[in-house]
């Protein structure tokens, strides 16, 4: 019925529009773009413009479009953005309908980008049949959409034929407090093979169902050690006490994985009298097991395990570094620590110390950060009950190709989670280590640093900014810091330059993903853009000119369809349905 009164309406305003608008519009584009106008004769090419084919078919046909939009200048404004909109939406919808992946993917992107109801209505049909990679992809964006939508999607994700997808779209709906969750949650957990059971241990603890509270409990039970590990601490993450006995009672088992998990919930669930036996856990032979219940005991305000666990830091174990409080003593043996020669002791020491909150160890982390990824990639390795972590490096020149390109990645993602753990130190602190990275010119850590200087107030950021702004030879850097104080305080100058820097690069490829490393090739020019770092900087770009809901705005987007990347179009087109709206 909705989608009849919107297309009543549409024939409605569209005639309304014929007799008010003058004969300058082009009927090409009235033919294309509104396949319900009436004709005694339509010619073949208007059939043909009409139809639902795919955006390579008649690509030259929006080309011609766009540039009538563009160049009519007698083109009311009303109806140059109604005409925008609708080739914004046939050119999403065939992207979103194409067999190409790429271009699948680009339609998909376009769709969340824009929000627009057909748009959306139009990519929810197609859910059941895109790659699995996409349908990961909509699970990520589900709460962009309205609550039909959503409700649609989950649906038919649920109905897929991947079980980790179905297992995905079910925590999905138990995470949102859905009581529907438990039914699908049951019948996958029944599906599925005994050691893949753990997936599901956090998903029945996130639903307050009576019947999901009894699942928890058959799961705490398992025969499995890894199924219990993760039930118990997934319970100390949503803190339910009302599993306090079972886990005292889990804590004698002989399993050392198990009695970890155990002293690392019996600190979390804020029960009185859990000291006693995380006292006996202390005692326990296994080194993790202890470790676990010395810090669970010292987040109950017990005094004792302090001086327990700097003993243990001091006997090498690098896992009781991050445990350490926020004492004078501990501090002090963690700053000897990051003078030592053996950089594991080191790094541990300054990424805790950084957990502390304390201002000597940014010397120690900036030469942590600028090690190169593509070198000796920055990892955390959990204990065997998952409840402690290190920090070591992993030389990745001797993997293969795809591992060692998740082991890069990993490692700048774990970067950047330390980089943003610098914001809680004193300005000072954090704005020389901004300012040195900037200096180093190190390319993946620009849009990061420009990100978070962007959104602070102080004037200290803003300086930055401005003092980066005169750079000689990094066009990135530049960019950026015209790009974040034109987000901070406006100003012509920071626009002109975006839009030329827009201008410039429109043929390069939006969407690309991180390349793997050649280690045979090295940077031909320092201060050279790769495709990847091209394609952040458009992006944002985009994202900038678009907030600004101008004409401008429109008009640099029409450009960028005309003029851009193909591959481009669905990701301007989004960007443009949703400044039109």
């Amino acid at each position: 019925m909705e989608r009849l009164i919107f297309i009543s309406f549409f024939l409605l305003f569209f005639s309304s529009c014929q007799t008010h608008y003058p004969p300058t519009e082009s009927p090409e584009i009235k033919n294309y773009l509104n396949p319900f106008t009436t004709s005694p004769t339509p010619s073949p090419s208007q059939e043909l413009l009409a139809s639902s084919k795919s955006l390579l078919i008649h690509q030259g046909k929006i080309e011609n479009i766009l540039k009538q939009i563009r160049e009519d200048s007698t083109l009311p404004p009303l109806e140059k953005r109604r005409l925008l909109t609708q080739v914004s939406q046939k050119i999403l919808k065939e992207a979103i309908l194409s067999k190409d992946f790429d271009d699948n993917s680009l339609g998909f992107y376009g769709a969340f980008i824009s929000l627009d109801p057909q748009v959306i209505d139009e990519m929810s049909k197609q859910i059941p049949r895109i790659d699995p990679r996409l349908q990961l992809m909509v699970l990520n964006f589900l709460d962009q959409l309205q609550e039909d939508s959503r409700h649609q999607a989950v649906e038919q994700l649920l109905a897929s034929p991947y079980p980790l997808l179905k297992i995905e779209a079910a925590f999905y709906l138990a995470s949102s407090g859905d009581p529907k969750a438990f039914n699908h949650l049951e019948a996958l957990f029944y599906k599925s093979s005994p050691e893949y059971h753990y997936l599901f241990s956090k998903a029945f603890v996130a639903l307050n169902v009576p019947r999901s509270e009894k699942f928890t409990q058959r799961l705490l039970y398992h025969t499995e050690d890894r199924n219990r590990g993760e039930t118990i601490r997934a319970i100390a993450e949503y803190k339910k006490t009302s599993f306090y006995r079972d886990i005292t009672a889990l804590s004698r088992e002989p399993s050392p994985l198990t009695q970890e998990a155990c002293a690392y919930a019996l600190g979390r669930i804020s029960q009185l009298n859990a000291t006693k036996p995380l006292f006996t856990l202390a005692k326990n032979p296994h080194h993790f097991v202890k470790l676990a219940a010395l810090h669970s005991l010292l987040l109950l305000e017990e005094e004792s395990p302090k001086k327990q666990l700097l003993e243990h830091a001091q006997s090498g174990s690098l896992y009781a570094y991050h445990l350490l409080p926020n004492e004078r003593e501990s501090k002090k043996f963690l700053k000897q620590m990051t003078y030592n020669n053996d950089s594991p002791k080191r790094n541990n020491a300054a990424i805790a110390l950084l957990h502390l909150k304390d201002p000597e160890c940014i010397y120690p982390l900036l030469n942590l950060l600028l090690i190169p990824s593509d070198e000796r990639a920055l990892l955390t390795y959990s204990s065997p009950g998952k409840t402690l972590l290190k920090w070591e490096h992993q030389t990745v020149r001797r993997l293969d190709q795809s591992s060692s390109h998740f082991l890069i990645n990993q490692s700048f993602y774990n970067k950047q989670a330390l980089f943003k753990k610098a914001r809680l130190l004193p300005n000072s602190s954090f704005f020389w280590l901004c300012d040195q990275l900037l200096k180093k010119q190190k390319s993946d850590w620009i849009p990061h640093i420009i990100s978070i200087l962007q959104t602070d107030s102080s004037e200290e950021a803003t300086e930055l900014l401005k003092k980066h702004l005169v750079t000689p030879g990094a066009p990135l850097l530049r960019s950026y810091c015209h790009l974040a104080l034109f987000n901070k305080e406006g100003g012509q100058e920071h626009l002109a330059e975006i839009i030329d820097w827009i201008k410039e690069n429109q043929m390069h490829q939006i969407l690309q993903l991180r390349e793997m490393p050649q280690w045979d090739e090295k940077q031909k020019y320092p201060f050279q853009l790769s495709p990847k770092e091209k394609s952040q900087f458009l992006i944002d770009a985009y994202l900038t000119i678009s907030d600004t809901h101008s004409d401008i705005a429109i008009d640099l987007l029409v450009e960028g369809l005309l003029e851009g990347a193909r591959k481009n179009r669905p990701i301007l087109a989004g960007l443009l349905l949703n400044l039109l709206k």
